[in-house]
Formats: C-alpha cells, sequence, structure tokens
C-alpha cells in the first residue's frame, strides 16, 4: 500500500538538515593552493597536504592545485609532502570565517634523505574575495587591548564605533551573529552583546559597509564571533579584576585612593548614598 508523503513534511525535513550546513559554511573558512617544485616550478599531482594535529587534508590533482574546506578559523601548521622531495612545514596560517586562506607551497627536490624545512606563514596583505569593509581580529588581538573587559569595550575602541553604533547609525540597524547564529534581542531588535563572554571569543569580525546578499535585515553594521572549541586534554579559564592606584601619604604608608571615580561611592559617607554625579 503507498501513501504519498504530504509536501510539507518533506520542506520540514529538508529544512532540518540544510539550515545547519548553511550556518556552518558561515563560520569555517578554507584554504586553497597549489603545490608546485622549487627549481622548476612544475606542478606536483598527488601531493599531500595535511593540517597537523587534525584529520584534515588533501592531494594535490594534476595541476597541483588543492584545497580544504570547513576548517574552523584559528591559526595551523600545514604539512607538504610528495615521494622524492623535501617535506615543508608551513607554521602560524591563519584561517578566518567565510574567506578563502591562499597557501602556495614550492617543494625541493632531494635525492638523499633530508631534515624537514619550517617555514612561517604570511597574512596577505589584500584579501581578493573581500569587496565589503571589513575587519578581522583574533582572540590574541583583544586581550592586548589594555582595559578591556567586554566585547563592548573592545568594540568601542575601533574606528567608526560610538557607544555600539557603527558609522553613526542604530543599535536596531546593527546585526549580532555568534557561531552563525543571530543573537538580536526580538523586543527590541538590538543585539545582546551581554550574552558573549570575552573569554570564549576566538575571533570577530565587524562588517562596517558593502554588505553582501547573505546579510539581511541590517543597515548599520554586521558583529560576526566565533567562539572557541573545548579541548579534550586541557582546562582554560580566566579572571578579570580592577584596583585602584595606591597614593603615598605624609606617613610614607601607601593607601587606597578613596577619591578614584570607582571607590568614591562606597567609601565617601557624603556622597555614599548619592552617587559622585550631580542632579
Amino acid at each position: 500500500m503507498k501513501r504519498n508523503i504530504p509536501i510539507r513534511i518533506l520542506a520540514l525535513v529538508l529544512c532540518v538538515f540544510l539550515v545547519p550546513v548553511c550556518l556552518w559554511a558561515d563560520t569555517v573558512g578554507k584554504i586553497s593552493g597549489k603545490i608546485t617544485d622549487q627549481e622548476t616550478g612544475d606542478p606536483l599531482p598527488g601531493a599531500n597536504v595535511i593540517i597537523q594535529g587534525t584529520s584534515m587534508g588533501a592531494a594535490a590533482d594534476v595541476e597541483g592545485d588543492f584545497f580544504i574546506l570547513n576548517v574552523e578559523p584559528g591559526r595551523y601548521s600545514i604539512q607538504a609532502s610528495v615521494i622524492g622531495y623535501q617535506l615543508i612545514t608551513v607554521e602560524n596560517v591563519l584561517v578566518s570565517q567565510n574567506h578563502t586562506t591562499p597557501l602556495d607551497i614550492q617543494l625541493p627536490s632531494t635525492v638523499l634523505e633530508a631534515e624537514a624545512i619550517t617555514v612561517t606563514g604570511q597574512r596577505e596583505v589584500i584579501r581578493m574575495d573581500e569587496s565589503s569593509s571589513l575587519l578581522t581580529v583574533e582572540s590574541s588581538e583583544v586581550f592586548e587591548v589594555p582595559m578591556v573587559t567586554s566585547l563592548e569595550d573592545f568594540l568601542n575602541q575601533l574606528e567608526g564605533v560610538e557607544d555600539m553604533v557603527i558609522r553613526g547609525g542604530g543599535l536596531d540597524q546593527t546585526e549580532l551573529q555568534v557561531d552563525g547564529m543571530m543573537l538580536v534581542n526580538n523586543a527590541q531588535n538590538r543585539p545582546m552583546m551581554g550574552l558573549i563572554n570575552l573569554s570564549s571569543v576566538q575571533e570577530l569580525s565587524i562588517i562596517k559597509g558593502g554588505f553582501s546578499a547573505e546579510y539581511g535585515n541590517v543597515r548599520s553594521g554586521v558583529i560576526s564571533v566565533i567562539t572557541k572549541s573545548g579541548s579534550q586534554t586541557a582546562y582554560h579559564g580566566s579572571v578579570d579584576f580592577r584596583f585602584a592606584p595606591a597614593q603615598m601619604k605624609h606617613s610614607g604608608l601607601p593607601l587606597w585612593d578613596l577619591d578614584n571615580y570607582y571607590l568614591r561611592p562606597y567609601f565617601d559617607p557624603d556622597v555614599a548614598f548619592v552617587g559622585t554625579q550631580e542632579g
């Protein structure tokens, strides 16, 4: 006995399986390049390219071209090898979300067994696949900025951003994405920045103009956050704290500066209950 499955059920099943794939495509990157002979420049078909520490890799085609898809943002060491040539490892290769990282490798030929060669990858000056006003930073760059304890603090340090407003627009014109998922307060149509822990950020991208067709309902800017993946071998954490500077009084003993803006409301009896700002 045959039964016809309603079209709406088929559409629902397709959405369940296709939506995660679309979201994953926006939060990962790609590595693409060419493997050639260092002396002649000829392509080396069949060369093996692997990302160290992972199970990801590729083999060069007859033209020496290769590509590795669905690579999580971060820095990696890429190893290239083929029989009759020295093994080369390219370290510090940066992969960003929704971006193709170019990586061309030249292998020197060898007859006798030789030591492996290690080189350091360089970030490309101009991204050939980007047409928008895009700024991408890593977590290490975020923590290098002093007095930054939240994502809002860091964004407000950037050019064109003031009080979380991008290019003079409004918060309701800014889209926030976390791992490809939109994180916006539906009641106010504003990004929910307070829910993001700064220590969980792996990569941060800010688009200030020239949005592509994949972004909708946005006029001012797009903030895309990629969070870190958990480790099976180690635990990580962070602690943030602030302290007031000490002053040397006539007694020669260091005392806390009670006139500090953050401490005065708690220690000065004249303003302890009314605050430090006059109405």
